[in-house]
């Protein structure tokens, strides 16, 4: 977990921008913290988040418009930590419940909307269960209470969470209840359950699970999951609907996923690792492939099997349309 937090850390800051007037107008301890790459990225330094002698893990990591970075993480309980852009402490940690989860946590659970609320959504005792939401406000402050947002029908696990431009929340999960397993849907808005228990994932086939999220400009949700027949890309719209058929993946490993995200031109983006290779390939809104896939790195990168951590490459966008992805080689995080 300490490497997919490095990744996370990475895309945020790559994301971030600094301007030029840093070294004029900040402090000199901040400005001692950025060193700036050939490529003209500035990077910080490693910073370290929390000071305990108990483990703290699962970390979870999302920005706001103003570069403050809210990170979540596990110890006796989920806890909450404020920073801006150079690493500086906004906020002491404080306790946000005592849920324990100890396994099985997707891989995005942490979002933000419009006005820089923060979602978060998780299921106690970190496998099966009931998934709960609370919304916060930027300082950690509870906005919306504990809730259910999802009821656990037939082992109800590891969901993903996005909120679209909309500011709707949107989560996918995995469950039992249609067929043998499959990737379902909920949509709350204000923390009232407007869409409950669509399922993306059955077009594609019986048994289907591991998945991850992405929402375009339209607030079209995009999941990608794994199946018997391989890696897809299933969609809902904003009424729930199918718009179009699910994507077959180019990957040829049972129950692979992706990583995935959406630019502002409404081009869907996918990261993924076979056989000792990175690849990427940009798909438009309707889920059909624009490029052949391209290969982006090989070598020793890691274990990305379907139950590893890292089973994925970071992905992210920003508003020029670029994409970065990040991935761990030869035990060092690379960046494109």
């Amino acid at each position: 977990m300490r490497k997919t937090f490095v990744i996370l850390v990475i895309i945020i800051f790559l994301l971030m921008g600094i301007p030029r007037s840093v070294a004029a107008s900040d402090p000199v301890d901040e400005e001692d913290r950025l060193t700036m790459t050939p490529d003209g990225l500035y990077w910080t330094d490693d910073m370290r988040v929390t000071v305990n002698s108990a483990s703290d893990t699962i970390p979870q990591i999302t920005v706001d418009k103003f570069h403050d970075a809210h990170i979540f993480w596990m110890r006796d309980g989920w806890y909450y930590k404020k920073f801006d852009r150079f690493g500086n402490a906004l906020t002491k940690e404080k306790q946000i419940n005592s849920q324990s989860v100890s396994r099985f946590l997707s891989e995005k659970v942490v979002d933000i909307d419009s006005n820089q609320d923060i979602h978060f959504v998780w299921v106690p005792g970190g496998y099966s269960g009931d998934v709960h939401y609370i919304k916060y406000d930027n300082e950690g402050n509870v906005l919306i209470p504990d809730m259910v947002a999802v009821t656990n029908t037939q082992s109800t696990h590891v969901p993903n969470m996005a909120v679209s431009s909309d500011d709707a929340v949107n989560i996918i999960y995995e469950d039992y209840r249609y067929q043998c397993e499959d990737i379902n849907y909920n949509k709350l808005i204000e923390g009232k359950i407007v869409k409950d228990a669509i399922c993306i994932s059955n077009d594609v086939a019986s048994h289907c699970e591991f998945c991850n999220i992405a929402c375009d400009r339209y607030n079209t949700v995009y999941a990608n999951f794994g199946s018997n027949t391989g890696s897809w890309v299933g969609a809902v719209n904003t009424e729930g609907v199918h718009p179009w058929p699910s994507q077959a993946l180019p990957i040829t490993g049972s129950y692979q996923t992706a990583g995935i995200t959406c630019t502002p031109d409404m081009h869907v983006h996918v990261a993924w690792f076979e056989s000792g290779s990175l690849y990427y390939q940009r798909y438009n809104q309707k889920n059909i492939a624009v490029p052949e896939p391209i290969l982006i790195d090989q070598g020793n990168l890691g274990d990305h099997t379907v139950w590893s951590d890292l089973r994925n490459p970071g992905i992210a966008t920003e508003s020029a349309n670029h994409i970065v992805i990040t991935y761990t080689k030869d035990d060092l995080v690379h960046y494109k």
